[in-house]
C-alpha cells in the first residue's frame, strides 16, 4: 500500500482565496507531499465552473515536476473526450520528460453537462470519442510513426518529435461501474475509482476490483488498481483542529450540486475526490 494526495482543486469565488493563491497552495503542497514520500499527486481536469480550477492538468503537473524529486504526477483524470489525440500525446510526453518519467496518466469520459455543452460535444458520443482518443494517444505515446481513423479522429503517418521517458507510460482508466470494470480490464487497461463517487458501501469495492481482474485475467496482463478514498489521521491537538477544518471544506465541496452523485451518468468511466487527502492504494495482481 502506497500514500498518495487526489484533489479536484475546487475553488468558491465567494471565498477569500483567489486563483493565483490557490494555484500557490497546490505547488506547495505538492513539494510538501514530495518531502513526506507521498507516493503520487493526482490533479484532475475540470472547465466552466468553479467546481475545478485547473483546466489542464499538463501545465499544473510540469509545474510541480519542476518542484519535485521524487513524487510521480497523476491525471484523474484527463477528459480524452473533448480533445485532438495529437495535443494530448504530445502535452503529456512532455510532462513526463519534464519529470524524468514520473507521470501515471488517469484518463476518462468525462461526465459534468455543462463540460459537454461548452465544448459542443454530445454526450451520447463520449463513449466513443474516449475510446477513439485513448487508441490514437496510446500509438502515439509508443514513439512508433502512426496513422488513425476513427468516427471523429483522423491522422495519417504521424510521429511525436518528442518521446516519453517511460515505455510505456502506465494508463488508468477511471470507472464507476462494476460492469465498466470488467471491460477496462478485459482491454488490458490499468483501473482508477474513487469509492465514495461509485459505491453505497466500502464492501463494495469488491465488486469493482473482482469485475476488473476477471476481464484483466482474460486479457493476460497483470493488473494496477489505484482507489482513493477521503482520510484525515489526526496525531495530536493541533492536528484534530486541522482535521475538523478539511472535514468542513469537504462538506464546503460536497455541497456543490455538480459534485453529487445525482448528477454523473451511470454509463460511463469518471473519477472525482474532494480537495484534501486522500488513500491511493496500488494492488497488483492478475
Amino acid at each position: 500500500m502506497r500514500m498518495s494526495i487526489f484533489s479536484v482543486q475546487d475553488h468558491y469565488p465567494t471565498q477569500a482565496r483567489t486563483v493565483p493563491e490557490l494555484y500557490k497552495q497546490i505547488l506547495a503542497q505538492a513539494e510538501l507531499a514530495d518531502q513526506l514520500g507521498y507516493d503520487t499527486f493526482w490533479v484532475a481536469e475540470h472547465h466552466f465552473h468553479e467546481y475545478g480550477a485547473v483546466p489542464n492538468p499538463a501545465i499544473m503537473l510540469a509545474s510541480i515536476a519542476q518542484r519535485t524529486k521524487r513524487l510521480r504526477l497523476g491525471t484523474a483524470i484527463s477528459i480524452l473526450t473533448f480533445h485532438n489525440p495529437l495535443t494530448v500525446a504530445e502535452s503529456y510526453a512532455m510532462v513526463d520528460i519534464l519529470s524524468d518519467g514520473r507521470l501515471m496518466y488517469g484518463v476518462g469520459s468525462g461526465y459534468l453537462a455543462h463540460e459537454f455543452e461548452g465544448y459542443a460535444v454530445d454526450p451520447a458520443e463520449k463513449r466513443d470519442r474516449f475510446d477513439e482518443t485513448l487508441a490514437a494517444v496510446k500509438q502515439l505515446l509508443s514513439g512508433q510513426r502512426t496513422s488513425y481513423t476513427g468516427k471523429f479522429r483522423n491522422f495519417s503517418n504521424v510521429k511525436l518529435n518528442i518521446e516519453p521517458v517511460q515505455k510505456p507510460i502506465p494508463i488508468f482508466v477511471a470507472v464507476l461501474r462494476k460492469e465498466v470494470a470488467y471491460y477496462i480490464g478485459k482491454q488490458g487497461n490499468n483501473l482508477l475509482c474513487v469509492p465514495y463517487a461509485s459505491v453505497d458501501r466500502f464492501e463494495d469495492i469488491a465488486d469493482i476490483v473482482s469485475e476488473f481482474r476477471r476481464g484483466r485475467a482474460e486479457s493476460g496482463v497483470p493488473a494496477m488498481i489505484i482507489v482513493s478514498r477521503w482520510r484525515c489521521t489526526p496525531m495530536s491537538r493541533k492536528a484534530i483542529r486541522r482535521c475538523v477544518k478539511r472535514r468542513k471544506a469537504h462538506s464546503t465541496y460536497m455541497s456543490n450540486p455538480v459534485s453529487t452523485r445525482r448528477n454523473r451518468p451511470t454509463t460511463t468511466p469518471c473519477t472525482m475526490a474532494c480537495n484534501s487527502s486522500a488513500q491511493s492504494t496500488p494492488l497488483r495482481g492478475s
